[in-house]
Formats: C-alpha cells, structure tokens, sequence
C-alpha cells in the first residue's frame, strides 16, 4: 500500500499542469465571444503536453523533479509573458526588420533559459516541496474561480422589446427572402482614392441602390453590429451613459440576440447564420431559433495566448485565413441554392472579416505575403478581390432567389486608419420593385433595418437620430460622442480624448522645466489646437525643416522659437517631448544619427502612449504569429 505522505507529493507533483494552464484558463475566463469549448480544451492540451514534455526534459539535466519543475515553469512564463520586456530592451540593437527574427528569437530564447537556470541558484536551497504545495494550491484555487466564472458566462441573457402589434398585422403577409451581407472594414463608395467603381457600376446595373453616403454610427465591430441590428444606439440599448464602458463581453450579446433577428423568428423566418469563426461563440450565444453553420480553423484561445510570446510557432498548424475566406463565400452559396426550393421564409446572414485585415489576396486573387498582408497600401487591392467575390455571390443568390427576394449588404464601419475615417462605409440594397425613395440618402447604421421594415412590411417604424460615437481601438471599453459635421474635427486625424491623460501627465511632470517640441507637422498643429500649451515652458520647436536654424529663432506660422535638431544640446533643455505619432522613427533618428553624430544626448518623452508607439516596432515580429 502507498503511503499516504506518498500520495500527497505526488499531487504536487501536478503543480505545473495547474499552474501553466491558467494563461489558457485566463483568457477564457475573460468571457472573449469568439472562444469555443473545443478551443478552450484543445489549447489545455497542447499546452500539457508542452509541460510535461519540458519537465520530463529539464529532469533529465538536473535530476531532481521538483527543481525541474520551477526551472520549467519560470522559463515557461518568461517566454510566453515577457516579450512586451524583452522587446523593449533590445529594440535598439533590432532595428532594421530583415535582420530582426532570427536574432530576436535566439536571443529571446537564451535569456529565458538563463533566468530559469538562475532560478536554480537562487531557491537550491529552499525546500522545494514546501514551495510546490504553496504554488499547487495557489493554482487550485485561481483556477477554480476562473472556472466559476467561465460556467456563469456561457450564456448571456438580453432582454428584446418588439414594436407594439407589429408581429400580428404582418404575418400573414406574403414577405420577401432576405439576404443579408455584412463586409468588415469597408470603406464604401464615398472615399476618393477607395472608391472601387466597377463594383459601384455592376451592383447598380443590376439593380441595386447605393447609397454613397451611408455611415456607421460606431468606429468598432462590437458596437457597430450590436447597433444595426437592434436599430438603437449603444447608450440606450444597455440604458448607460454615453461615456461609461462598453466592452466587447456585453455587447456583443447583444449581436448574438437582438430586435432585427428576434421580429424575423416571429415572423417564421428560417435564420442561416454564418460568421468568421472568431465571431463563431457571438453565434452560439444566440437564444433565437436560428441554424447556425460554422467555419472551422482559429483557435482564438491559442492564438492569444501564443500572440507575443516565444510559442508563435504552434500556430503554424491552425488553418489558414486563406482558406476560411474562401469557404465562408462557398457556404453562403450553399446556402442560397439549398434554399431555392423552400417554400418558407428565409433569412440568410454572413458576417465575413473582410475586406478587413490581415489582407489576403491581391485584385487578382493572388495571395499576399506576410509583410504585404500588414501593409496598408494593399488595402484597396484586397477590398477590390472582396468585391468580386461579393458579385459572384450576388449571382448565386439571384439564380436561386424568389421573385420578392431582398438583398442588403453594407459594411459594420469604415477603415480604422483614423477616428473619423472610420465611419464611411458600404450600403446597398436591392428591392425587386427597385422602389427605394423611402430610403433617405444620408442613411446610418442604426437605421438602416429601421428603412428596410418599413418597406417590406409596410410599418412606419420612426428613424432614430443620427449620432456618432467612437471608441479607443486598443481599449475598446469606453466610447464618446463625435460631431461628424464639425469641419475641424472631421478634418482631423487625431481625437483629443485620446490624448488629455497624457497632456496631464505631462504638464504635471514638467512644470517649469525647458521643454522643446520636437515635430511641427500634423500631429503638432493638432496639440497646439486643442491643448493649452502655455503650461509649458517652451523654448523652441525643432524639426528637421529648421535645419538652417541654428540659433533659435521665432517663426510666426508656428508660434514659437525654432531650431535645428543637431542645436537642441546647446539648449540645455530638461525635456524634448516628441510631437509626432510616428515614435519609433524618430527614436531610431535620435539614437543613430542625432546623438552619433553631436556627440550630445537629451532626455526626451512623446505625447504618445509608448505601449501604442511600440505596437510599430511589435508589428515586425508579431505579424508572423497574426498571420500564421
């Protein structure tokens, strides 16, 4: 017989299972839509079997289990979690991107290794059994509640109020087939340079409306769709406040279960639903009747867990983006051509990620590469290969349709390269009488189903306002109101919520010291417009264009002195806070130019968030693991 002190080592033994999984556990626990229980499982196990191989291996080197085990654990956390750090540390020594991933990885990989063998000469000592029990039931205990909290959030309840009467004086009406399209990220038809015109031609030569001017009234996914299809802004949907949080984990029930789907399955509308499969968990929460068909192939939770960490390379295996676009349109013509004999009511949904990033596939159908697929140039190139798949899908659809069949397609928002460009986006519908003078021509998102009830079931559902709300896109929680019609702020690139916490900080920090700006560009006359700068103590603007300037001298058209970069030394400024959003380039400037060639060095900060600054230099290495 064993004996029992036997058997509750052995149970510590079980430590690093526990304690290596909560990262699995953690982003589950988070109550991310798009997780499925077989990621949540799948991602366990690949991540077991990572352990106990690693343990197996690292005991064989210091034959001790226990030691094994710390050593692996630490070495383990250190490559998934300290990327952000490590990146920070030798950013400057990786500048140039086709030299970084080799050397990034090697050395990545051999500092994690070494702190785990430090850790071997820091606790050789400590009684590693007593540090097991404390970390097995400390891992016992984290995962229990994330479980707790896992069960309790499988289901989202959202209450759904339908119009009065609207569902007994129209359904005994002879109501139309409805094709409902949704492209991600499209920029529409009211963008110069974006404007694909053989797309706009074809959709109306065959009959379609375009309504060029149509907006979303969100610059982000999961406030967007939540919106348009329950035909009501955000703030009253949820009843809050137009500046309280608003994350993905509650909004995005209400696009699983909302007013538009809740009045079809009324009506006995057969809902076909199909979406990426990030949005696939949105789809399961779903508590109306709907046949829901999902594409395989994006282990969300692995992929997030894998994101920035030394692990990229297990999603390699996982199933190409390519190949999921592609399977999505053929699933949606499955659709419409299983359904050409059904005499019932028929409501047909995708919901597909593009033309929206990763881009994919050139014009032409050729496929990017890793680096073009990151690349904002290619957009156009990838929206117009989108667009052709959209027409073919299109002449399935009419091969197949009944005669009073309706078609609507539009886009959840526009292309997030600024604030306000995100709300131009795709609108066209198709109504088999191709009366569309109901239809007002700046239509937005929260009433486009508002227009097309009203026309196919003759109700006078009243338009709701047109406002315009964004949201931070790293945040994603909290949204503020956004006037579309201010010329000033339209015009800009930059949203000034985004950036007073900063002006704060730093006008807190460095009261009464000298400070130059450095950048006179865009971004600049942005802060000088919408942030009191006589808070700091400026003595000089320097840009490259001052570069005849080396003395400082006061130029009208920027309010202040100015000055060339190779002068800010003899300034002796305390501080040099970068007016520029592009961060990372003028640090390479500073530190392998300026300070090289002066021979002098400055203390300098930015009036942008460094976590968002170093998403430029992340993007290098990290678009291999987004783009496997």
């Amino acid at each position: 017989m064993i004996p029992n002190q036997m058997i509750s080592q052995t149970m510590y033994y079980l430590y690093p299972l526990l304690l290596c999984t909560l990262p699995v556990h953690a982003i589950f626990a988070q109550n991310m839509k798009e997780v499925e229980s077989k990621n949540y499982v799948d991602s366990l196990l690949i991540v077991c079997a990572i352990t106990i191989a690693g343990i197996f291996g690292v005991n064989k080197l210091v034959h001790n289990m226990f030691l094994a085990e710390l050593i692996f654990c630490t070495v383990f956390f250190l490559l998934l979690y300290c990327n952000n750090i490590y990146l920070y540390c030798v950013s400057r020594f990786l500048w140039k991107e086709k030299n970084t991933y080799i050397p990034f990885k090697i050395l990545y990989l051999i500092l994690s290794i070494a702190a785990g063998l430090g850790v071997y000469y820091i606790f050789h000592t400590v009684n590693l059994l007593i540090l097991s029990k404390v970390l097995f039931y400390f891992s016992a205990f984290v995962i229990i509640t994330m479980l707790a909290n896992n069960l309790n959030n499988t289901k989202t309840s959202v209450e759904i109020s339908l119009p009065e009467n609207l569902i007994e004086s129209t359904k005994d009406k002879n109501l139309p087939d409805i094709y409902h399209i949704v492209l991600d990220c499209h920029i529409g038809f009211d963008k110069e340079g974006y404007k694909d015109s053989y797309f706009f031609e074809e959709l109306e030569k065959q009959g379609f409306c375009n309504i060029t001017k149509f907006k979303s009234n969100y610059n982000l996914t999961h406030l967007s769709m939540p919106s348009i299809l329950n035909m009501e802004h955000i703030p009253v949907l949820l009843n809050k406040d137009k500046t309280d949080f608003y994350p993905e984990s509650v909004t995005f029930s209400y696009y699983s279960n909302n007013k538009l789907w809740k009045i079809l399955e009324q009506l006995n509308y057969e809902i076909n639903l199909t979406v990426n499969p990030m949005f696939n968990k949105i789809v399961q929460n779903s508590q109306i009747k709907t046949n829901n068909y999902f594409l395989k192939g994006i282990n969300a939770n692995l992929r997030l867990l894998c994101f920035s960490s030394f692990f990229s390379f297990l999603l390699i295996p996982l199933k190409k983006s390519f190949k999921i676009f592609e399977d999505q349109f053929e699933l949606y013509k499955s659709f419409c051509e299983n359904n050409k004999n059904n005499t019932g009511r028929i409501y047909n949904f995708m919901h597909i990620l593009a033309p929206h990033g990763p881009l994919l596939f050139d014009e032409n159908g050729q496929k990017f590469s890793r680096k073009q697929s990151n690349d904002f140039k290619n957009y156009y190139s990838y929206l117009k290969y989108t667009d052709k798949k959209v027409l073919e899908l299109i002449n399935t659809i009419k091969q197949n349709m009944k005669p009073n069949s309706i078609i609507v397609i539009h886009g959840d928002h526009g292309l997030q390269k600024t604030v306000n460009s995100c709300f131009n986006t795709l609108c066209s519908i198709y109504y088999p009488d191709k009366d569309y003078s109901n239809i007002p021509s700046e239509l937005t998102g929260v009433n486009l189903f508002r227009s097309v009830l009203n026309k196919i079931l003759g109700t006078k559902i009243e338009d709701k306002p047109n406002l315009y709300f964004a949201t931070d896109i790293i945040s994603k929680n909290i949204i503020h109101e956004i006037d579309i019609n201010n010329t000033q702020q339209q015009n800009s690139d930059f949203n000034p919520c985004d950036y007073k916490k900063i002006y704060d900080v730093l006008c807190k920090k460095y009261k009464n010291k000298k400070v130059v700006l450095y950048g006179a560009g865009k971004f600049f006359e942005f802060i000088k417009d919408n942030f009191d700068l006589s808070k700091f103590n400026i003595i000089a603007v320097s840009d490259l264009k001052f570069n005849e300037f080396d003395s400082p001298k006061h130029l009208e058209n920027i309010g202040f002195k100015v000055i060339a970069p190779h002068k800010i030394h003899t300034l002796k400024p305390d501080i040099v806070i970068i007016c520029t959003e592009k961060l990372i380039p003028i640090m390479k400037y500073f530190k392998e130019e300026l300070f090289k060639n002066t021979g002098k060095r400055f203390k300098y900060t930015s009036f942008v968030n460094s976590s968002k600054a170093y998403k430029e230099l992340q993007k290098i290495e990290w678009a291999k693991v987004l783009f496997p």
